[in-house]
């Protein structure tokens, strides 16, 4: 766990659950338009790549993975 809540798991279109809930909820609070249904969807894959896209250091796969995990932790907590 981080300091958002972030699980550990890597998440990608066609994950369920709580994490899945927890990655919406970080990206609703940075106003990308998504449902916080824990259906990591089309809708949140585009948030995800959407996200990654604002740093060179990210691959903009809509992959929520360990770097995109740690840029979106560091960015909710600024």
């Amino acid at each position: 766990m981080n300091s958002f809540g972030f699980a550990d798991s890597t998440l990608k279109l066609g994950s369920r659950g709580e994490a899945v809930k927890t990655l919406q909820k970080g990206l609703k609070d940075m106003s990308y338009n998504v449902t916080v249904d824990g259906v990591y969807g089309p809708n949140t894959k585009t948030a995800v790549t959407k996200f990654q896209e604002r740093f060179p250091e990210l691959t903009n796969d809509g992959i929520f993975g360990p770097k995109t995990k740690n840029v979106m932790d560091k960015v909710l907590n600024d």
